[in-house]
């Protein structure tokens, strides 16, 4: 059962990833013969600076994007709980951004924020406000991609977030409304840690 799954990672992601592996240790400008190099281009890089500006970059748009989305799609859980038919085409609506392809997704947000045709663009003129290249400049390319990548997966934060907190019971939110809690005291020592105690008990289960 698992043979056409192997052999499609095998074929399309380990030879490849070996192949480049192989390919690291010569030096070739693809008109001359491959000259062997050894561990010579690893050490260029790690000369050049490259690598460590490419690893703080990558922290960086991992902790804006798992922050952000796990942030943004709690609260669109805390805001979206109930039911009833608009409540699920929002949820729908929102969750809707996950499930497209990363390909219709570059291209929509390409079109967006293309600083001469894009439609943020034309807001931006009919405001009076300046271009900004959010794409092109190195000031607010992470950021913009960053933010492109948190409205893509909010909508999956969002769904498990909801399900987490389904299992509070009502009753419990109820006791501490009448006892005086708002909302922030009732979420931080009802809703939260019932959540996390369900989610372990289905762990253990």
């Amino acid at each position: 059962m698992l043979g056409p799954t192997l052999a499609l990672l095998g074929v399309f992601w380990v030879l490849p990833v070996l192949r480049a592996a192989v390919y690291s240790l010569y030096a070739w400008d693809l008109l001359t013969p491959p000259r062997f190099v050894g561990l010579a281009n690893y050490r260029a890089l790690a000369r050049s600076g490259v690598a460590w500006r490419a690893l703080v970059t990558t922290v960086e748009y991992s902790a804006l994007v798992v922050v952000g989305s796990m942030a943004l799609g709690l609260a669109l859980a805390l805001a979206l709980q109930g039911r009833g038919r608009l409540v699920g085409f929002v949820r729908a609506s929102i969750f809707s951004a996950y499930v497209v392809s990363w390909v219709a997704v570059a291209l929509l947000w390409t079109w967006l924020l293309d600083p001469d045709a894009g439609a943020v663009a034309a807001m931006l003129r009919a405001l009076h406000l300046p271009r900004v290249g959010f794409l092109g400049d190195p000031s607010t390319a992470l950021p913009t991609l960053a933010a492109v990548t948190v409205w893509k997966l909010t909508g999956y934060a969002m769904i498990l977030f909801t399900a987490g907190l389904q299992d509070v019971p009502a009753s419990l939110l109820e006791a501490a409304a009448l006892d005086g809690a708002g909302p922030v005291a009732r979420f931080r020592y009802v809703t939260w840690p019932m959540a996390k105690f369900f989610r372990a008990l289905n762990r253990e289960y």
